[in-house]
């Protein structure tokens, strides 16, 4: 237990993010005394769940941006080429 700012007691709650057996993240929670178990577990099953919705946002704009990436290259290298009929 901690005590905050405005003098309130709290649990800390302090969970890993697993790959396997390494830690990809350390996070810290708190929650009032009066909480359920049942809740807290409720609440970091919301958690990791946007987590992983984060880290595939994630994934999917460094994708799209390496796709524009490349499209612009290929763009860049095609403006001014001529193609003729052989």
């Amino acid at each position: 237990m901690n005590i905050v700012e405005d003098n309130v007691e709290i649990l800390n709650v302090v969970f890993d993010i697993m790959d396997g057996d390494k830690v990809v993240e350390e996070r810290k929670l708190g929650y009032p005394l009066e909480i359920t178990q049942k809740d807290i577990k409720a609440d970091l099953s919301k958690f990791l769940k946007s987590y992983l919705r984060d880290i595939e946002i994630g994934e999917a704009t460094k994708r799209s941006e390496e796709l524009n990436k490349n499209a612009n290259e290929i763009k860049e290298n095609l403006e001014g080429t001529e193609i003729k009929n052989v």
